[in-house]
């Protein structure tokens, strides 16, 4: 007879604790772009260089001097560089730099890149809104208008011109911008024109036609070297 030992009692199995790392997701290792002063980072470099390189000859202008060559070739190659990127980031930067002088030069201080960050956003906002660019244009042609007319004699003469063309400018930009022409076609008496001013004369006149006609023949400008408008 053989006398087998008895069986041991398994102890209960405790239940599994659900691990606190359950469920975890580790996170993307590879880093995300970061907006900086609101521009995204394919921007920063490029947008730095364009308003560098304008600060430069906005100081050759305030002591009354030429841009220099060098710094012509600078102007021109950083805005080709930030064009390559974004043609309406380099149009939105260089009507806030012409509409707010001396932004430009702060390009290296605190806050300065942010500020123009942000001009840059109005710039865009105008740009995609139609009503926004009509209260521009009206804004913009008043201005200058009420310029030229200070500028009288033969003293002004050349800043004169100057400004005609800038205006010359903006009625024929009106004319390749149909949805502001049609919004400004009521708005007539904000642009100076005369009451009895009608848009289908003969032969028929674009409205920014008529306002080219109100400058009268007058000479262009040519600037040497055209910083946007």
């Amino acid at each position: 007879m053989v006398i087998r030992p008895p069986l041991e009692r398994a102890e209960p199995t405790a239940p599994r604790q659900a691990s606190r790392f359950a469920g975890f997701k580790p996170r993307d290792a590879s880093p995300r772009p970061v907006m900086t002063d609101g521009l995204e980072p394919s921007l920063t470099a490029p947008v730095r260089a364009y308003a560098t390189a304008r600060a430069d000859i906005e100081r050759m202008e305030q002591r009354g001097l030429p841009a220099l060559p060098h710094q012509e070739k600078a102007m021109q190659q950083a805005r080709g560089a930030l064009e390559a990127v974004s043609p309406e980031t380099a149009k939105d930067l260089g009507s806030a730099l012409s509409r707010h002088p001396g932004l430009a030069g702060r390009i290296d201080q605190p806050g300065g890149l942010e500020a123009i960050g942000k001009a840059m956003a109005q710039e865009a906002k105008v740009r995609g809104d139609p009503q926004l660019r009509a209260d521009r244009f009206v804004e913009d042609w008043s201005r200058l208008a009420g310029r030229r007319a200070e500028l009288s004699g033969l003293s002004n003469r050349e800043t004169r011109v100057k400004v005609e063309t800038r205006l010359r400018n903006l009625a024929q930009d009106l004319d390749r911008d149909p949805q502001v022409a049609k919004l400004l076609t009521a708005r007539g008496k904000d642009l100076g024109l005369p009451a009895s001013s009608r848009l289908m004369a003969a032969p028929p006149l674009s409205l920014g036609q008529m306002l080219e006609r109100t400058l009268g023949p007058g000479r262009q400008h040519r600037p040497g070297l055209d910083i946007d408008r």
